[in-house]
């Protein structure tokens, strides 16, 4: 077996932990990812084999397909890499060209839906912020100068109850006075208390 071939003890237990229920070119990109590797789906494929590591698919989507990403949580889905490795296999998201509608794409810390395929546009212009996607996905159209923001300040939680629509006019005040945490809690106290401020506001006003 040629050197570019050999494992180490760590990487054969993560081909082991990982083989079963995901296709080949899934588990590739998961092991080159944490381990920072440029291993091919034929050789991780070959390795799994020999050893009757099977996935137990064929390797074609079937109807009602699920990624294994689907329904995971920032934190879950991060457990998948080391640090380092997640900022990989980001960068690695970043520079795709070739999308396709409904795409996650990572870009400048935030995550993107691909909306459409205009040529020729910019980036933003053929995306959309996730958490306004899945938003606008259950509830509509957003109202203008609103904004969403993930209540308990991760960005990679995009469960609609951590999805809140707010008006821009509240993001200064929050900014300012850190009012945006891990605490859903505090982040719903501090919106309250931007919507009772701009209520006695637009009062004294008339």
């Amino acid at each position: 077996m040629g050197k570019h071939n050999v494992y180490t003890p760590e990487q054969e237990q993560f081909l082991i932990n990982h083989a079963k229920g995901i296709s080949r070119k899934t588990l590739t990109d998961l092991f080159n990812a944490e381990f920072g590797t440029n291993k091919s789906v034929r050789t991780i494929k070959s390795w799994c084999n020999a050893r009757g590591l099977y996935s137990g698919n064929d390797g074609r989507f079937k109807n009602g397909h699920v990624s294994w990403q689907t329904g995971l949580s920032g934190d879950e889905y991060k457990k998948h890499f080391t640090d380092d490795s997640f900022k990989r296999s980001i960068k690695n998201l970043e520079t795709k060209r070739k999308y396709n509608i409904g795409d996650t794409v990572y870009k400048s810390g935030e995550t993107w839906v691909i909306v459409n395929l205009e040529p020729n546009v910019p980036f933003e212009k053929r995306a959309m912020l996730k958490r306004r996607y899945v938003y606008e996905q259950a509830y509509g159209k957003i109202p203008p100068s609103h904004r969403i923001i993930q209540l308990d300040g991760d960005k990679m939680n995009f469960k609609l109850d951590n999805l809140y629509c707010i008006p821009t006019k509240y993001i200064p005040l929050i900014n300012k006075n850190h009012w945006l945490t891990d605490s859903r809690e505090h982040t719903l106290t501090a919106i309250k208390w931007c919507e009772l401020y701009y209520a006695i506001k637009e009062r004294d006003s008339k």
